[in-house]
């Protein structure tokens, strides 16, 4: 595996989130980025931007990731000013 190819055994999503009385949405962050940054052990730099429509002050962002077939996820919950994460990944190797 090269640097920057980030295996298709991951699985992620990144979620806006508002903490409102009114139950309103955001739309989805853009540019989803996951790339590998180091080989041994992984490291995984994931970065997002801001969604276009806010519908309002976004509280922050959750993040969750796991490796396919396997029902543990990890989930982390970001400010609105963050739109990067690097994370040394579950054991996978």
């Amino acid at each position: 595996m090269a640097l920057n190819e980030v295996p298709t055994l991951i699985r992620w999503g990144v979620t806006p989130f508002l903490f409102v009385k009114l139950h309103v949405v955001p739309t989805a962050p853009r540019d989803l980025q996951l790339s590998l940054t180091q080989l041994d052990p992984p490291i995984v730099l994931v970065t997002w931007t801001p969604p276009l429509d806010i519908q309002g002050p976004l509280s922050g962002y959750k993040l969750t990731y796991g490796v396919v077939g396997d029902s543990y996820i990890e989930e982390r919950r970001f400010d609105a000013e963050i739109t990067r994460f690097t994370t040394g990944f579950l054991g996978l190797y």
